[in-house]
């Protein structure tokens, strides 16, 4: 991003000096005094210093370019939707829930031998070995193998109880192994709930993967112990294969209450990250804030003198910048590691304390600071006039830059639309046959017709990209790789668009491989940093 110029913040962030935190000039000691002649001490030119370098930093982040990328976050919402039901459909899911019951019988009782059904992946099993359509039928409709209307089992076979089993008694530890199957999916939906929630705006289509995973999973999750609460005290006292029915019966617990604290669990944890997030935004404006006032003199070097003499934690930032001078005197070689990490350690530390001491500055300007944070631009909002005019003008940028490039992968889409659309209509026909059916139903056709050509057209876009990449000196060997595969995936997708009876698994196989690809390409680049 090009330099911001506004006055006080013409150069870049200096370089770590020697026992200075990152940000404060070498020089910073030797600066002449204000013009009112009032001596300045070491910390409070440090603090300033620091201050002001933490505004160009937020000044970057705040002008910088829009992290939320809307076409990444529904791309990777929509994964998100078909990892799950990869999930759900292949029991990957399932067996999860069903260990948490058998290692939890395992921690309770003596000789246990529990014993997993999963119907999800016998019915992959049953299609490895003959892999027709009624079987990869059966995998994706997630089929109910034993017709037994659940989606596996555990049997619970042990001799008696442990140590651990006999402190929590018999009522205790079934009710453990009740609840276990449905926390063994639920925890980790949350912490990837949470950990998309946390990398969204870095990396928006993995975030939005997880969020989308971690919540579909949680609605799928909390209908189970909603469907106790709707049952009768006679039905849950009878014995029965409902985990949440034995959770009430062991415990005595209301089922409608475990239902409630079960489904508002991630509510409560989205709750809690977002007024978390917002807190931490006002801290950065806030901060921010402090900084524009410091760089326009709003705010003096004697203000923040005086401050630092009377601040409660002088002593600790005297002591932090005395370590960094005696670590820097020490002898040590350049590019010592250890030495390299206990700088980082002190900088770090110091850069903690330096934000402290801003929040004091800012606690006593609050009038200054809630004034000067109206400057302050808000992120831009999603407007839809703006975004479908900013769309056209990318597709007319691509387009005079590459016009048969363009062409094609705007087939690619009309192919992707196409078929959802005669998908959707058909089942709307299906659903509702007296709403205009003959409309629907010519809608439909008109769908389905247009979708073999884009597709075509779509593959074609795809290889073409591939050639374009692999004849770029630029591109790396897995930036060529990935155009490749995804460019034979394309192709897949759209045999699969044009050959009757084989569009569903080669749909299957072209969207599988597709998402793995991309994850692959991403993956690769990570580590490579």
């Amino acid at each position: 991003m090009d330099k911001i110029n506004k006055p006080g913040m013409e150069q870049k962030i200096p370089d770590l000096k020697p026992d200075l935190p990152q940000g404060v000039p070498a020089d910073a000691d030797k600066q002449p005094a204000v013009e009112d002649k009032v001596e300045i001490s070491r910390n409070a030119r440090k603090a300033r210093q620091y201050i002001s370098d933490k505004e160009y930093k937020y000044t970057i982040e705040h002008y910088g370019p829009e992290k939320d990328n809307v076409p990444k976050q529904i791309a990777g919402g929509v994964a998100g939707f078909g990892a799950e039901y990869i999930s759900e459909a292949g029991g990957f899911s399932t067996y999860v829930h069903e260990q948490g019951h058998a290692l939890t019988l395992k921690a309770l009782y003596e000789n246990a031998d529990p014993r997993v059904q999963v119907d999800g992946i016998e019915n992959i099993q049953n299609f490895l070995k003959d892999p027709s359509k009624e079987n990869l039928s059966r995998v994706l409709s997630a089929y109910d193998t034993h017709q037994d209307g659940a989606a596996g089992y555990t049997t619970l076979s042990a001799d008696g109880p442990n140590a651990l089993g006999k402190k929590l008694g018999d009522n205790g530890s079934m009710a453990a192994i009740s609840a276990a199957g449905c926390l063994a999916t639920e925890i980790p939906a949350l912490a990837g709930f949470g950990a998309g929630f946390a990398i969204r705006k870095k990396h928006p289509a993995l975030g939005y993967l997880l969020m989308t995973m971690g919540a579909v999973h949680h609605l799928s999750n909390s209908l189970y112990p909603i469907s106790a609460a709707f049952m009768s005290a006679e039905e849950i006292a009878k014995p029965s294969g409902h985990d949440w029915a034995s959770f009430a019966r062991e415990t005595g617990i209301s089922p409608v209450v475990t239902a409630a604290v079960f489904s508002l669990s991630l509510p409560a944890l989205g709750a809690a990250l977002y007024f978390n997030e917002k807190h931490h935004e006002n801290q950065v404006k806030d901060r921010l804030a402090l900084g524009r006032l410091i760089n326009d003199g709003k705010i003096t070097e004697q203000q923040i003198n005086t401050t630092m003499e009377n601040y409660k934690g002088k002593d600790k930032i005297t002591e932090l910048e005395d370590r960094m001078h005696a670590l820097y005197n020490a002898p040590h070689v350049e590019g010592d590691k250890k030495f390299e990490k206990e700088v980082g350690k002190l900088v770090d530390k110091l850069g903690r304390e330096y934000d402290k001491f801003s929040d004091e500055l800012i606690g006593q300007n609050k009038d200054l600071v809630k004034e000067e944070r109206k400057n302050i631009d808000e992120p831009v909002k999603f407007n839809f006039k703006s975004t479908i005019a900013d769309t056209a003008k990318d597709i007319q940028l691509s387009y005079n830059k590459d016009k048969t490039g363009t062409i094609l992968k705007g087939a690619g889409i009309g192919a992707g639309i196409a078929a959802t659309a005669s998908v959707g209509l058909k089942g709307l026909a299906a659903a509702v046959p007296k709403l205009a059916p003959g409309l629907i139903g010519t809608g439909a056709r008109v769908a389905g017709s247009l979708v073999p050509g884009l597709g075509v057209l779509g593959a074609a876009g795809a290889i073409y990209q591939a050639g374009k990449t692999i004849g770029n000196p630029d591109a790396s060997k897995i930036d060529k790789a990935s155009a490749v595969s995804l460019a034979a995936f394309a192709g897949i997708g759209a045999a699969g668009l044009c050959i009757p009876g084989l569009g569903l698994p080669l749909a299957v196989v072209s969207i599988v491989g597709t998402l793995g690809t991309l994850g692959a390409k991403w993956l690769a680049h990570k580590i490579q940093g």
